[in-house]
């Protein structure tokens, strides 16, 4: 089963952890608040603009919104009046020796005031695929593509309902209100065997009714423990020892 060193998570607009399978989890896998993770020398970031939304993480201190689409990372993920085109050459790739995919992991903000911010990242998604597949080109055409909330998320399917919990199925205000299972693979995230121009808004679209204590920090690393990783758990296989994962 893969697992993280949580050291190497460094949270922002999109990171690329390039450890494949030489890493290992240093935490108790209880997906809590109390560590903040900070990148060493084997994370790349892209060039990036963090957001500066408000919230708070378990021990009340401030997280940023990430997923929420105020960022910049090849591709325009800015408001819902921006023009959502390529503005730039995509991202900077690290080196994969060893890898054999990318596990791209989309932290969607899903509180009161996010309706416009998803609309703006739902229509960055197809520049922002586009960019990372020109960056990747001659590298690995294999992904994995998830999305979870910045919160617990009742509209899920039942039993992976929690933070962290991978979104198959979505509903509430603002939402698509659509299962979005089965994937081709049969797991409860998409692969490239999915039509992702189809899947990924199925999943990104999960509405407005989130708690305004967003915790997106919180429940990226809580999305990559033992516990959501573990055979029959909601995030079964989605994380690859051998795979960058890229945070978004």
């Amino acid at each position: 089963m893969a697992s993280l060193d949580l050291g190497r998570l460094l949270l922002g607009a999109c990171v690329f952890t390039a450890a494949c399978g030489s890493s290992s989890a240093d935490g108790d896998g209880s997906g809590g608040g109390s560590s903040n993770p900070t990148a060493d020398d084997g994370t790349t970031t892209t060039d990036q603009t963090l957001p500066t939304g408000p919230g708070s993480n378990s021990q009340g201190t401030a997280e940023g919104t990430m997923g929420s689409a105020d960022t910049t990372v090849g591709t325009t993920m800015g408001s819902a009046d921006d023009d959502p085109t390529v503005t730039g050459p995509g991202p900077d790739v690290p080196d994969m020796p060893g890898c054999g995919g990318i596990d791209f992991l989309f932290v969607i903000d899903d509180s009161g005031s996010m309706a416009a911010h998803q609309a703006s990242l739902l229509a960055s998604f197809p520049g922002f695929i586009d960019a990372i597949q020109t960056s990747l080109e001659g590298i690995t055409d294999n992904y994995h593509v998830g999305v979870i909330t910045s919160d617990d998320y009742a509209f899920n399917e039942p039993g992976c309902q929690s933070l962290g919990d991978l979104v198959t199925q979505t509903g509430g205000d603002d939402a698509l209100g659509q299962v979005c299972t089965p994937f081709a693979e049969g797991n409860r995230y998409a692969t490239e065997q999915d039509d992702l121009a189809v899947a990924f808004p199925c999943m990104a679209q999960v509405g407005t009714d989130g708690s305004f204590i967003e915790l997106p920090v919180t429940g990226a690393i809580a999305a990559l423990d033992a516990a959501h990783n573990g055979a029959g758990a909601c995030n079964d296989g989605f994380l690859r020892d051998d795979a960058v994962l890229v945070v978004v």
